[in-house]
């Protein structure tokens, strides 16, 4: 995706919608379930990337 220029301030959003919108059947369960793996990948992102970010920078800099 980076060699394609998407970057996540609107264009990865973009992709993911209409990804669902156009590939995901349409029915309630098929996106109750792609919504849930997004929430996941989320969650995934939080706990593997941000959380050890922010206990290296309240190392760094003290808690506030």
């Amino acid at each position: 995706m980076s060699e394609k220029g998407i970057i996540a301030d609107g264009d990865l959003n973009y992709i993911l919608f209409a990804f669902c919108k156009y590939c995901i059947p349409k029915s309630y369960n098929s996106i109750k379930n792609f919504r849930a793996e997004l929430l996941e990948a989320s969650d995934e992102i939080r706990e593997k990337l941000l959380k050890p970010h922010e206990k290296v920078k309240e190392e760094e800099n003290g808690r506030i």
